[in-house]
């Protein structure tokens, strides 16, 4: 549990980061009382007393267990035993859907490819709500798989983080013929949106090839540097752009 994720309730998006759970968006998902606010449960006594309980147990400062966070997902972030107790007090289905999603974790954390199943499933369900097709799903899947390889081989071999807009602007300028921003903007796509969520299934096919030679190359170059991995990642894009020509 070390990244953020996101769930839905009552059509709010409630974010979890690593222990720690989003106390604001838990109270803006059920109707943002402000009988229910987030500071005021935490000024009762009790709450005070569970929050010291909380950084008791885990021998840490009250501000580890408990803290603001400004900006994007901004708001009260509190460690999980903290957020299920105020998610008690605002509503008996928001403490059973948190509940849930926690026992989820702990599942996955235990067993990883339930994770990844699970993960799937989610996908298919949404993607299949979109109407995209079976083939479509299964190369979409690839691709995720085959990048997140190439990200982690040039995250190993680039001097920065730099490369990794690189290398994925060297392969959608071969495969596409724009960048990822223009190729937004040129199809009115939202730019927070994925530009692989546009694509059709032979793109998606060309992009998974592509990024498993891009590693090939890589590996047996023994590329070092961001100036190298560019130049190995771009000849290749450009050769199986042109071998789909």
């Amino acid at each position: 549990m070390k990244d953020l994720a996101i769930i839905d309730f009552n059509g709010i998006q409630i974010a979890f980061e690593g222990d720690k759970i989003n106390l604001t968006h838990l109270w803006k998902s059920t109707g943002s009382k402000h009988s229910q606010r987030v500071q005021k449960w935490l000024l009762q006594d009790e709450s005070q007393k569970f929050v010291g309980a909380v950084a008791e147990d885990l021998k840490a400062l009250p501000e580890g267990v408990l803290r603001a966070k400004p900006g994007r997902n901004g708001g009260t972030w509190a460690h999980w035993q903290i957020a299920l107790a105020y998610a008690k007090y605002l509503s008996p289905k928001l403490h059973m859907r948190v509940n849930q999603v926690f026992k989820e974790r702990v599942e996955e954390e235990n067993n990883p490819e339930l994770g990844i199943n699970r993960s799937l499933e989610r996908a298919e369900r949404k993607w299949g709500r979109e109407g995209k097709s079976e083939f479509w799903q299964g190369q979409r899947v690839n691709s995720i798989m085959s990048q997140k390889r190439l990200m982690s081989v040039v995250g190993q071999r680039g001097d920065d983080s730099f490369v990794y807009a690189i290398v994925n602007t060297e392969i959608n300028k071969a495969l596409l013929g724009e960048t990822a921003r223009e190729f937004k903007r040129n199809n009115k796509i939202p730019v927070k949106k994925a530009t692989r969520e546009f694509l059709d299934a032979d793109k998606l096919t060309a992009l998974d090839f592509t990024q498993m030679l891009v590693v090939k190359n890589l590996v047996a170059a023994d590329a070092k540097g961001n100036s190298d991995i560019k130049k190995i990642t771009a000849d290749t894009a450009k050769n199986v752009a042109n071998l789909l020509k």
